[in-house]
């Protein structure tokens, strides 16, 4: 056939007729049930399979998503085919239909934008790859939460190469990655997957929410063993947060991701990354953030109810506290720059707190603070010592310090 809709619009290809095959309803794209047999229950034209599943074979692509509005508002369910369609073909579950004339796993987005009107569901065993540049936008509709959800029980996945525009929309959040557990004895969560080179902006809910099970899922529904690399967030809305991860996440990895709040005259948005977890719960543990950025925030992180979090060779720039944690046990903070990064350093009279901040700051707490550089722009403000390195509230903190680089000596001052 010469294309999809229209001649080389990318849906072109070879099919072939197999009147043996029962592969379900007319997928619009890889699967055809022929007009003339209607009836029948068997026979399908099948699309000959070469490497990736481009979502031009359903006829999905940037210029009718931009022109067209009856394709504009409909193109998230044809996006959501094709990636029912791999999923189909994934080899983690055995009991889903294997085929010799359906293979592939891999969606694959040709640069240029897409409209979506509802969130994309990402599914076991799928992958999910964009050329250069290549961006999902949300369109102005009600009850649009995020771009991107996760099927329920486990989830493995790859996603690559995506720019995620929120537009802000209201509420409207990036990815939203909620582990759901299915019956008594199955498992949910997101599990080794691989998450690299995301853009996510112009945000007003959570640029990523990490949400594992609770105790409810009899701890059966964990996040983890996955990676996050070369991620970017700038959020919009002061309330949300770039990064959250609530409930049970563990064995999880950040190399190389960015986070970023509002910018503004008056920078008062709240936590940049918050990781929590209920009390008398198993905990968030074992996560670690390596050579990130974190900024232009009131808080860089907040870590609540966590175990075993490290934070290695990262950068803080621009927060009334750079790190702080409550009721959490073995905080690593090793070999990071905290540049205005207490109380905004020199940059501190710009801003209204009720107490000149810190770099970093614990609550019934165990910490690790080993190598770090601390450095404001000007020295000699009269704001640039007014913050603390570390302080400690209450009297149940463990705080090892040891080898710490200052600017100016007057920045290691700390207390509690």
């Amino acid at each position: 056939v010469k294309g999809h809709s229209r001649v080389r619009d990318g849906g072109e290809g070879f099919f072939f007729y197999n009147d043996s095959l029962h592969l379900g309803d007319d997928d619009g794209g890889v699967i055809i049930k022929p007009k003339k047999n209607q009836h029948k229950t068997k026979g399908r034209w099948v699309r000959h399979l070469d490497g990736n599943i481009n979502i031009n074979y359903f006829g999905v692509n940037s210029i009718s998503a931009h022109l067209n509005s009856k394709n504009r508002w409909s193109i998230s369910d044809t996006i959501q085919k094709a990636i029912d369609f791999a999923a189909r073909n994934t080899p983690y579950d055995g009991s889903r239909p294997q085929s010799e004339v359906t293979k592939g796993n891999t969606i694959f987005f040709p640069n240029g934008q897409y409209f979506l009107n509802k969130p994309l569901i990402l599914k076991d065993g799928v992958t999910i790859l964009g050329e250069e540049k290549k961006i999902l936008s949300a369109v102005n509709v009600p009850q649009f939460d995020y771009l991107i959800k996760m099927d329920s029980l486990r989830v493995r996945v790859s996603v690559e190469n995506l720019w995620l525009n929120g537009r802000d929309q209201a509420e409207v959040g990036g990815m939203f990655l909620e582990s759901v557990k299915g019956g008594k004895d199955d498992d949910g969560g997101l599990w080794s997957s691989s998450f690299k080179n995301i853009k996510i902006v112009n945000i007003m809910g959570h640029g990523s929410h990490l949400k594992g099970g609770d105790a409810k899922s009899n701890y059966r529904s964990p996040n983890q063993f996955n990676i996050f690399e070369d991620i970017m967030i700038k959020r919009s809305n002061d309330e949300k947060n770039c990064l959250l991860m609530s409930g049970q996440n563990g064995q999880q990895t950040f190399i190389n991701c960015f986070f970023e709040g509002r910018r503004g005259a008056e920078i008062n948005v709240n936590e940049n990354v918050l990781i929590e977890s209920e009390v008398k719960f198993i905990t968030s543990s074992v996560i670690s953030f390596i050579n990130c950025t974190f900024q232009l925030a009131e808080y860089g992180i907040v870590i609540n109810n966590a175990h075993n979090i490290t934070i290695d060779n990262c950068w803080f720039e621009n927060l009334y506290v750079s790190i702080h944690t409550e009721n959490s046990k073995k905080i690593n903070i090793l070999n990071s720059r905290f540049s205005n990064a207490g109380g905004f350093g020199s940059l501190h009279s710009t801003f209204k707190y009720g107490d000149p901040g810190r770099c970093i700051s614990s609550r019934n707490s165990s910490l690790n603070i080993e190598k770090n550089f601390v450095n404001v722009t000007d020295r000699d403000s009269e704001d640039a010592h007014l913050a603390k390195f570390v302080r400690g509230f209450g009297e149940n903190n463990e705080i090892e310090l040891k080898d710490n680089e200052f600017q100016d000596i007057r920045l290691s001052n700390s207390s509690g």
